[in-house]
């Protein structure tokens, strides 16, 4: 007898979920919407205010960038750091023409099918 009891509540509440489980998952489902709805709304909400102005900022700068680019202004252009992309563009420029000049750094092949300097024969081991 003190086994049957238990069996048969086990049964009844397993007989009750297989029937209503559609029920009681809407049941959860309202349970935790209420209890983390606020927070989750909240953290949306941040982060769409957030978005927005990152958004912003974007589309003043892009403003003030074509208002620049109207006035002949290379920053507009180039961008608030338009000396410092000058400078690496006349950099580079300046490196590729001593390239360019200089013996020491071109290269042909030697005879053992490896590059060397040219005017350097090329060692054998």
């Amino acid at each position: 007898m003190r086994l049957i009891a238990p069996l048969i509540g086990t049964l009844l509440l397993v007989g009750f979920v297989l029937k209503y489980w559609v029920l009681i998952a809407l049941v959860l489902t309202a349970v935790a919407v209420w209890k983390y709805g606020p927070g989750w709304w909240a953290r949306h909400q941040a982060t769409a205010a957030a978005q927005r102005r990152r958004l912003a900022a974007i589309a003043a700068r892009a403003d003030q960038q074509h208002q620049w680019t109207l006035v002949g202004d290379p920053r507009g252009t180039y961008g608030h750091l338009s000396w410092r992309i000058q400078a690496v563009l006349l950099h580079t420029q300046c490196v590729q023409g001593v390239r360019r000049r200089g013996a020491a750094t071109s290269f042909s092949a030697g005879s053992n099918g490896r590059p060397s300097p040219q005017g350097r024969p090329s060692r054998r081991r």
